[in-house]
């Protein structure tokens, strides 16, 4: 698999200039759905049938890995799919709930 994690790859100059903890908590929502999409892609390329016509090579293989890398990369940037959006509503929901959770513990006439 061709995915490199940006907190320690070529990207990671990118991601120390990012001023807030929401810019970088929004890119790593960005690289989950990259990811997912990633391997959305390769698990549909793999139900193709290899009807024998053109033989697959390694070369074809990593173009193939690639294509699909930038393609989910795209995906991701534009929030097409929208798992980044839902991720960040989730998490955002489990942080409110565990402050309601806290308070009532700490307080039992809340």
């Amino acid at each position: 698999m061709l995915y490199v994690d940006p907190m320690t790859g070529p990207g990671a100059a990118r991601l120390s200039a990012l001023e807030s903890d929401a810019q970088r908590e929004k890119l790593a929502f960005q690289e989950v759905e990259r990811l997912f999409a990633y391997m959305l892609m390769q698990e549909m390329r793999n139900t193709v049938p290899d009807d024998g016509l053109f033989p697959e090579t390694p070369a074809q293989r990593m173009y193939d890995q690639i294509m699909d890398d930038v393609l989910a990369g795209e995906w991701a940037e534009t929030g097409q799919m929208g798992l980044a959006e839902k991720l960040a509503e989730q998490l955002q929901a489990d942080t409110i709930q565990n402050q309601l959770q806290r308070k009532a513990d700490a307080d039992p006439h809340f």
